[in-house]
């Protein structure tokens, strides 16, 4: 069993982006609700910050939308549990990430294989990070972590707000989309321009990680 599999052992029967469930509450008080999960996270996201998996910096305004730097940092927590090394041939390879403030993470997770830029030397890492962007890091991820995995999309998709979904980023939702791994909403409506919640992307990289124990 290899070491990431000893540390997370349980497994989930499907994967969602959004999901709502019903949990116990977590045994801790706080007049502060809004530093608080939501109930239908706290159950996960108790379990995954007990592993290992939520960066100090993340336990907190989980319901405030999550910024590619902070996804870039949830992101490392999953691939470091795999034991996987980085080679840093690239020290820079963002022109606005040097100085800042996580900008030794986010260089890791470039060499690592895990973010890509804009092309032209920009990561943008304080914006917030959109649903495609998302779809793109979790898949780049799942690479790394499974490089033996089929990642071909067996399928062909429409969705109704296709036109707003950047060129480069179709494979890597119609990936997501056909293993469940990013759902639409109404009438198949991707919302690719959408953001997500510090919460909703613990819950989402936390049910990966647990999936990758198999």
């Amino acid at each position: 069993m290899s070491r990431f599999k000893k540390i997370i052992v349980s497994a989930i029967a499907g994967m969602v982006f959004f999901a709502t469930v019903n949990v116990n509450a977590l045994a801790q008080a706080s007049t502060d609700t809004k530093s608080q999960p939501s109930h239908w996270a706290e159950e996960e996201i108790s379990e995954a910050i007990a592993k290992g998996l939520v960066p100090e910096e993340l336990q907190t305004n989980y319901q405030s939308n999550i910024k590619r730097y902070e996804y870039v940092l949830l992101a490392l927590k999953v691939f470091d549990k795999t034991g996987k090394q980085v080679n840093t041939e690239n020290e820079k390879p963002f022109n606005d990430v040097l100085n800042h403030k996580y900008e030794q993470e986010i260089v890791r997770a470039y060499n690592a294989g895990i973010i890509k830029g804009d092309g032209k030397g920009n990561f943008f890492p304080d914006n917030y990070i959109t649903r495609q962007e998302i779809a793109s890091l979790v898949v780049n991820l799942l690479m790394r972590i499974s490089p033996e995995k089929d990642f071909s999309v067996k399928n062909s998709y429409e969705y109704s707000d296709e036109s707003e979904i950047s060129d480069w980023a179709k494979y890597y939702i119609d990936y997501c989309f056909e293993n469940k791994i990013l759902t639409g909403y109404g009438n198949n409506v991707i919302d690719p321009k959408g953001n997500a919640t510090i919460e909703q992307s613990i819950a989402l990289l936390y049910r990966l990680a647990k999936n990758e124990a198999h």
